[in-house]
């Protein structure tokens, strides 16, 4: 139970709920012993790797690592419970992710991001309600984070207060 609340975790990232679980379980010694059937001593170092993949960005090499044999256990016995695991992962981590930093991003980079290509990444290209364009990239939908607007700052300062920081600045 506890390896797939980590593995639901994951699909939060970045938000800390991945963390916050680690640092509610009691403190045990993590020593994986296979003859023992722990999954949790197992699998927990997988799962935090899994994390800072996607906590950095690391996409690619997040779905390289978890379609790698060394994650067929982890695969087959844990995150095949957690329903719709990967398309969370595209959908709340990666699209999240891309969303709130890219305004254009090229295809064939997304295709890596979300480890899709074809009709499943036209797809999910459209259900996330981006569009491609003519120069073979993916348009964002524009957000609040992913546009650079210019802060303006008006320091509204008399004459009086001036001279009194000229003066401290003269007798230091």
């Amino acid at each position: 139970v506890v390896v797939n609340i980590l593995i639901k975790a994951l699909t939060a990232t970045p938000a800390p709920d991945f963390n916050l679980c680690l640092a509610l379980l009691c403190e045990r010694h993590i020593d994986p012993q296979p003859d023992e059937g722990d999954a949790f001593s197992i699998f927990l170092p997988q799962l935090q790797f899994f994390y800072q993949l996607l906590r950095t960005c690391k996409f690619p090499l997040f779905w390289e690592i978890y379609r790698s044999q060394d994650s067929t256990a982890l695969r087959e016995n844990y995150v095949a419970e957690v329903y719709g695991f990967e398309d969370s992962i595209r959908e709340g981590v990666i699209a999240k992710i891309v969303s709130s930093t890219f305004t254009r991003i090229g295809k064939r980079r997304l295709e890596t991001y979300l480890d899709l290509t074809g009709s499943q990444f036209d797809a999910m290209v459209a259900k996330l309600g981006w569009t491609a364009d003519s120069k073979g990239g993916i348009v964002i939908t524009p957000n609040p984070d992913n546009q650079i607007q210019a802060t303006v700052l008006r320091e509204d300062i008399q004459l009086p207060q001036l001279s009194k920081i000229i003066a401290h600045a003269q007798t230091a």
